[in-house]
């Protein structure tokens, strides 16, 4: 037997989660489906909700339901651009402190969040293929379940694109950012503040996660990561050559595993298509420097709600530009933010990482430097 809904979103992290809550509350009338895959990894990267995010939450009204997941962030101190530490109190922040995430369990109190607001939570539930119905709509077809008909479909599947290259969306890719992940487990407190330091080869940080213990991330571009670990595979030698970083972790720290990621810049195109659109990282991505992937996430989720229904209601060429030129626009702010932050970064003008940053930035000259702000997004 095949099911029916009116808008079924393909993805339950926060860009699917937020659609389904924007659509619950502006259509309460529509019947929403929200399809997690429950395929999110074990261990996942340190992250941290910015002000303006927590803010979003408490627009839509679930800050309470998601602060279990959630601690306060005492700060962030940075070795960028400077011999000298670098040191930003969560106290005098002007929009209020950052949070430390538990990514998992985020997702999953926002996602249960949709689910008692009246969205249908459809867990383990991997979309495998969807086919374009004759009167339009799409029929999605789900491992281990019945297909589901949907009138219209948000994909926010992360970087896992999947369908969209099906349908001719192709990433346009800015850079080839990679990050290399450690988690640690701690059995003494280190350093809880975000730990940012820059290096000759690329950029590492810290984070501590509400779980506890460590997550220190090495950040290079993709072929420079390969090479680095070739020349030098003692992971433990390289980390000791950091200040900041190595600094923070507690003595006796204990590593429980590693993880390789993509952690570039991309956008695809197109991002709408008929009875369709991508939301959320399917639809571009931001390096972790930014900071801004879950608050981005959370607006891309509700932007992407709003004009499927004026798709549905008819508005379908309208609703399709606007959204296209929302998230390019979004997308061409980002990467000049973003190259402000690197040109804040002036000691190894001649290493091959930050040259490549400086000698390809289009970006002009006059744009004032500002600090970076970290936040390590995953890979959903």
């Amino acid at each position: 037997m095949t099911d029916r809904v009116d808008i079924a979103i393909v993805g339950a992290g926060p860009a699917g989660s937020a659609a389904a809550l924007a659509l619950r509350a502006h259509a309460p009338g529509l019947t929403v489906r929200l399809l997690d895959a429950g395929d999110a990894p074990r261990f996942r990267p340190g992250e941290v909700l910015p002000a303006a995010g927590a803010e979003m939450l408490r627009q839509l009204g679930v800050a309470a339901a998601v602060a279990p997941a959630a601690v306060p962030a005492p700060g962030l101190a940075l070795l960028w651009g400077s011999d000298r530490v670098a040191e930003r109190n969560a106290l005098f922040a002007a929009q209020g402190g950052d949070w430390h995430l538990d990514r998992n369990r985020f997702d999953q109190l926002l996602a249960h969040a949709a689910a008692e607001r009246g969205a249908k939570l459809d867990q383990k539930a991997r979309v495998t293929t969807a086919q374009p119905l004759p009167g339009g709509g799409w029929r999605l077809s789900i491992a281990h379940r019945p297909p589901l008909d949907a009138g219209f479909t948000i994909w926010a599947t992360g970087r896992r694109r999947g369908f969209l290259g099906a349908v001719g969306a192709k990433p346009q890719v800015s850079d080839r950012l990679a990050a290399h992940l450690a988690f640690y487990r701690e059995e003494t407190p280190g350093d809880h503040r975000f730990l940012l330091e820059a290096t000759p080869e690329g950029w590492w940080y810290a984070a501590a996660p509400p779980r506890g213990g460590r997550t220190i991330g090495f950040l290079t571009d993709a072929d420079l990561l390969r090479q680095s670990f070739r020349d030098s595979p003692d992971w433990a030698a390289r980390l000791g050559k950091t200040t900041l970083i190595a600094a923070g972790l507690s003595q006796g720290a204990t590593l429980l595993g590693t993880h390789t990621c993509s952690a570039s810049s991309s956008v695809i195109s197109p991002l709408t298509g008929p009875d369709w659109i991508a939301a959320g990282d399917a639809a571009c991505t931001f390096e972790p420097l930014s900071s801004q992937g879950i608050a981005k996430a959370l607006r891309s989720g509700c932007f992407a709600a709003y004009a499927a229904l004026d798709c549905l209601d008819g508005k379908a060429d309208t609703a399709r530009a606007r959204y296209e030129t929302l998230v390019q626009g979004e997308f061409s702010h980002y990467r000049a933010t973003l190259a402000q932050h690197y040109r804040a970064e002036t000691r190894w003008p001649t290493a091959v990482f930050w040259h490549r940053r400086l000698a390809h930035s289009a970006f002009p000259a006059d744009m004032r430097t500002a600090q970076p702000h970290l936040t390590l997004e995953g890979a959903r």
